[in-house]
């Protein structure tokens, strides 16, 4: 389990791919290697409308398997067999490194990267049932390895 800063660029850089992602950046380039999967958690808990297709540059495989574990846990509604857009996001730097990784993200939060994205808009139902999935997730792939 790792939190990530650094991911906006800093004032003064125009080039989002060079200046951005600075703490999953340095994560990736230590821990890569030793890392057999990655799950990014990015605006997940919006209390109105929640769904999350699988993001475009995740891992199909490794996004398969979550599908399989929301069906596990009821939760399979939420993560329909649908592909977003891709985003250069904190999965990024680990997938440039062949790691399997996804990016459960939601599209559609409206308060994406603005001052109005505060703990009032947080749905305890929604973070319960992504974490849910996402726990099921993991405990199938640590029985694996």
């Amino acid at each position: 389990f790792v939190l990530f800063d650094g991911e906006e660029e800093p004032a003064g850089c125009v080039e989002f791919e060079q200046c951005g992602l600075r703490g999953s950046k340095a994560d990736a380039a230590r821990h890569a290697s030793t890392t057999h999967r990655f799950v990014l958690l990015d605006y997940i808990a919006e209390k109105h409308g929640l769904l999350f297709p699988r993001e475009g540059t995740s891992s199909e495989e490794l996004w398969a398997m979550l599908r399989t574990a929301a069906a596990d846990v009821g939760t399979g509604a939420l993560f329909p067999d649908a592909v977003g857009g891709g985003v250069i996001d904190d999965h990024s730097p680990f997938l440039d490194r062949g790691v399997r990784a996804i990016d459960i993200i939601d599209f559609e939060y409206p308060h994406a990267d603005t001052l109005q994205d505060t703990v009032d808009k947080v749905s305890e139902r929604s973070l319960d049932a992504v974490g849910e999935t996402v726990y099921r997730l993991i405990t199938r792939l640590r029985r694996e390895r």
